[in-house]
């Protein structure tokens, strides 16, 4: 029977989370039980100090009640510098890697690349004339252009106007 770190007591295997397998395939327990588990997270409800600000702030201005050392605001404020940072470069780079191996891997994957660089083209020179709202919903946001025949070379410019919300139905 496995053994509960905090209330110092055998107990049955039913009252522990499991946490994976073994390589025989046998679970293996949790060190701390079910019950003192849900005793082990308990709400704070004194001041707390954000170690971002360095502020002493009431525990509900922390997520979880304040199991979290950074404030809301701080939170979000490091969230969004590194998702328009470092965040952002990285995902930058995983997608051109990503895109990469798809333009060799992928037979279509070309033809949809140069589809969609033509219809970009063709709006540039004023070829094509992109909507500002999306005609089916009529929202004022991104429009993109949707290759409703497919992408052989004699329907890239035979697109339908759409904002994302509403490509994402219709390739549904």
């Amino acid at each position: 029977m496995p053994f509960c770190k905090k209330c110092k007591k055998e107990k049955p295997l039913a009252e522990f989370r499991i946490n994976g397998t073994r390589p025989d395939g046998s679970p293996r327990p949790r060190t701390i039980c079910k019950a003192c588990g849900s005793q082990w997270k308990t709400e704070y409800t004194e001041p707390k100090k954000c170690a971002c600000c360095k502020k002493m702030k009431p525990a509900s201005d922390f997520p979880e009640n304040g199991h979290y050392s950074y404030c809301r605001p701080c939170r979000t404020a490091k969230s969004t510098a590194y998702k328009k940072g470092p965040g952002r470069e990285a995902h930058n780079r995983r997608m051109q890697q990503y895109n990469k191996k798809r333009y060799h891997t992928d037979p279509t994957y070309p033809m949809k690349v140069r589809a969609r660089s033509v219809v970009s083209l063709a709006v540039a020179a004023g070829i094509l004339k992109k909507p500002s709202r999306c005609p089916a919903c009529r929202r004022k946001v991104l429009i993109h252009g949707h290759h409703h025949k497919g992408y052989d070379k004699k329907n890239w410019l035979n697109v339908v106007w759409l904002c994302a919300r509403c490509h994402h139905a219709e390739e549904a």
